[in-house]
């Protein structure tokens, strides 16, 4: 498989709206000003979750090209986990 470059990002939201009217993706693709290296840590991640638009941050290369995504929800289950994982040690 090709790596190819981060060049934007299209919600679903905006792709279903304007599917109809829109020739290509890149027609209604955003920029993405803000992602994550491929070596940065989970606090690195769950930090910049809060301030992107699109509830996900991509994760690039040295070369951005993109290696990874990462969501609210795969950030919300990995947590919960951690915790629920915290709480059964604390009652033994």
């Amino acid at each position: 498989m090709m790596k190819q470059k981060l060049l934007g990002i299209v919600s679903a939201y905006d792709l279903i709206k304007k599917l109809k009217t829109i020739k290509t993706i890149d027609e209604i693709m955003e920029p993405v000003n803000q992602y994550l290296l491929d070596t940065a840590t989970a606090e690195d991640a769950i930090v910049l979750i809060d301030d992107v638009t699109y509830g996900m941050i991509p994760v690039v290369d040295k070369e951005h090209k993109i290696v990874g995504l990462v969501t609210r929800g795969s950030l919300l289950s990995a947590m919960s986990s951690k915790w629920i994982e915290m709480e059964e040690n604390l009652d033994e």
